[in-house]
């Protein structure tokens, strides 16, 4: 699939902040799993609000560093 059709991303962020990312044609939803280096992985559900889900990004909680998020586009 090309990037901008994919169903399935990951993004490896460096420091605190937000990424939007666009969602393509017929997606509602966004799983959002945030990996950490420990092991432990914390899921969301966002909604594709004006084709497009907007993700926070904390590089640290409660002592746990974050390694990377996976991204999962449903059609519901």
């Amino acid at each position: 699939d090309a990037i901008s059709e994919t169903d399935h991303a990951g993004i490896v962020p460096f420091g605190d902040g937000s990424c939007e990312i666009k969602c393509a044609d017929g997606f509602q939803t966004a799983s959002i799993i945030e990996h950490y280096f420990s092991g432990q992985k914390i899921k969301k559900q966002k909604p594709c609000q004006n084709k497009s889900v907007k993700i926070d990004l904390q590089q640290m909680l409660k002592n746990e560093t974050l390694e990377w998020i996976e991204i999962i586009f449903e059609k519901e």
